[in-house]
């Protein structure tokens, strides 16, 4: 196989692991019975399929809201489990089949991940007791990748209209160019945010920037009831050439029509 004239960075966010219509490895399944182990099935073939074409991957990034948390807004009736560890190891398992040793994880909101106890922290525990040595946590991920400066945070203002939604990353951009300019902080090359669930590319000549798609599939109660705008469900590979250029990918998959028919009265 011909040497790669780039290196490949995995971009992750938001598989609230433990939810129902979480990212879910195969072993955590519920019956295809239901819709919801239906939802698993599609969504985890559509990961698992992807991941395997965009391998081998220098770089793996999660962007924060790594498990669901207890859910208490709606009493948990949406979880899988509520043992908080046991949500940790199920996006381990989802995790290691990216088959990269070098992951950078930055944290979620407190409502999912804890606002006491952070357990995405014990999430990174884990990941090392299963041999990945490479790892470590922030809340805010400044990055140094193929000589490109990436900026990652998970939190990210939305919208719901559609022609407006890369203002947020565009303001995003310039907060960050203002952090450069008065506080010496790195100036981004490639800034990435999260925690909207849908993908947006945005940015100009100067910096690659993007909101990222989901992990976690249609099916929550309070998507459902309190949210308009589309969510998207997949992730992004970013890759950087040696010759300095940078080529985002978004791998999103597409509605299932199936799900979304009217009740005929």
């Amino acid at each position: 196989m011909p040497e790669r004239d780039y290196k490949r960075w995995g971009q992750l966010a938001d598989p609230h692991g433990g939810h129902l219509v979480g990212l879910t490895h195969p072993k955590y399944w519920s019956s295809d019975e239901f819709k919801w182990g239906r939802t698993q099935r599609v969504c985890w073939e559509f990961y698992e399929t992807r991941m395997n074409i965009i391998k081998p991957i220098d770089m793996l990034q999660i962007n924060g809201d790594l498990i669901a948390g207890k859910n208490k807004k709606s009493g948990g009736r949406q979880l899988h489990t509520s043992d908080l560890h046991e949500q940790c190891e199920m996006t381990v398992d989802a995790i290691l089949v990216a088959d990269c040793d070098t992951i950078r994880i930055t944290r979620g909101t407190g409502y999912h991940v804890g606002s006491e106890d952070n357990w995405e922290n014990v999430l990174v525990d884990i990941l090392k007791g299963r041999g990945i040595t490479n790892v470590k946590i922030e809340d805010h991920g400044y990055y140094k990748f193929h000589g490109k400066n990436f900026d990652v945070k998970h939190k990210l203002s939305s919208s719901t209209l559609p022609h407006t939604r890369g203002t947020p990353v565009d303001r995003e951009i310039l907060l960050a160019r203002q952090w450069h300019l008065e506080q010496g902080f790195p100036l981004p090359q490639v800034l990435i945010r999260s925690h909207v669930h849908y993908y947006k590319p945005a940015g100009d000549k100067d910096c690659v920037a993007f909101s990222t798609p989901a992990l976690q599939g249609l099916g929550d109660e309070f998507g459902e009831q309190q949210c308009s705008g589309t969510v998207h469900f997949g992730f992004v590979s970013v890759d950087v050439y040696h010759d300095g250029f940078i080529q985002p990918r978004p791998y999103i998959m597409e509605g299932r029509k199936e799900w979304t028919q009217p009740e005929v009265l």
